[in-house]
């Protein structure tokens, strides 16, 4: 699998997590893994957060787990990109098992031949969507709106360039914004049963995310707005994909 980069996101300091991923990845027949060492909410990044706009685009502001973890996945594609070293990058979180013998290889085979340049390993819900492929007991199926969740994806370089290109400031979590299709054009594919789980252990983030949403008397018109332009731009999205499956399933 030269072609193929692997980087866990993780705390440095975190070093029982960093035991569990080693003894997971630890057979790994990918072989190119190791950890990217995780950011913080006052971490340097190209990326600020942007409280405002938060507001408006998510209904509050993010808690300061959540724009280390933006920052975090950033940063990752960002060295991806520069570095060089090959064609596909798989992004790990260190709160996941991994199934060490699934065939990666495979599905970034598929994803070349459909010109498909992130592929979802896990997700934290199942939303409609269609089959696209099916080898074995696994399919690669196109979700129509958001699963959430980035403990696992494949991402080439022209995808994480591309997503990296449409997002200018932090205004919404991570998971969100890679989810909006319609904006980096990444449309979202996964491989189900996902080959990657997440473990019942809590994170902080989840805990962020279940904070009550501010008060949103003084933005709720923008705020109603938006969600209301986003919404039309993921149904024509959707609209144009359902007119194209069809010469995309003749490809493989």
């Amino acid at each position: 699998m030269g072609n193929l980069t692997v980087r866990v996101i993780n705390l440095k300091t975190d070093e029982a997590r960093r035991q569990s991923v080693t003894e997971n990845l630890g057979a790994f027949n990918g072989g190119n893994w190791r950890f990217f060492n995780a950011m913080r909410s006052d971490s340097p990044s190209d990326y600020v957060s942007n409280p405002a706009q938060q507001l408006i685009r998510f209904g509050r502001e993010l808690g300061p787990g959540e724009i280390g973890c933006f920052k975090s996945h950033a940063a990752v594609m960002q060295a991806f990109v520069q570095d060089g070293e090959s064609d596909w990058l798989l992004v790990l979180e260190d709160d996941v098992w991994v199934d060490t013998g699934f065939d990666y290889q495979n599905v970034i085979t598929i994803a070349e031949k459909l010109d498909i340049a992130y592929v979802r390993l896990y997700a934290k819900r199942f939303k409609p969507g269609t089959v696209i492929h099916g080898w074995h007991e696994h399919q690669l199926v196109r979700f129509k709106t958001d699963p959430y969740g980035t403990q696992a994806y494949l991402i080439n370089k022209a995808g994480a360039r591309r997503f990296l290109a449409s997002v200018k400031a932090i205004t919404m979590p991570i998971d969100d914004e890679l989810g909006r299709f319609w904006a980096n054009g990444l449309d979202l594919y996964a491989v189900y049963p996902f080959p990657v789980i997440e473990k019942s252990a809590r994170s902080n983030i989840a805990g962020e995310r279940a904070r009550r949403k501010a008060d949103l008397k003084e933005v709720a018109l923008a705020h109603t707005w938006f969600r209301i332009s986003e919404k039309l731009a993921k149904t024509l999205s959707n609209l144009k994909f359902l007119i194209a499956v069809r010469g995309l399933k003749r490809r493989l």
